[in-house]
């Protein structure tokens, strides 16, 4: 995985959990260009599973975006 879309993806994914300034973010290949993963942290708590993802994929839209 290149380094710098790794550190993206982390920073984008810790802005997705802020005020929580601890959350425990794991990434693993998936294959090619493809990242998986898991984020854990309390920001989550009361959000429902659709609403997080849209959370973390809002984040991830701006920090990757090529534009």
């Amino acid at each position: 995985m290149d380094e710098r879309v790794r550190t993206k993806t982390v920073e984008a994914l810790k802005l997705a959990c802020l005020p929580d300034d601890r959350p425990e973010i794991l990434l693993d290949e998936a294959g090619g260009e493809r990242i998986g993963g898991a984020v854990i942290s309390t920001r989550f708590e009361r959000m429902t599973p659709s609403e997080r993802q849209d959370l973390i994929w809002a984040r991830l839209d701006e920090a990757l975006s090529p534009y």
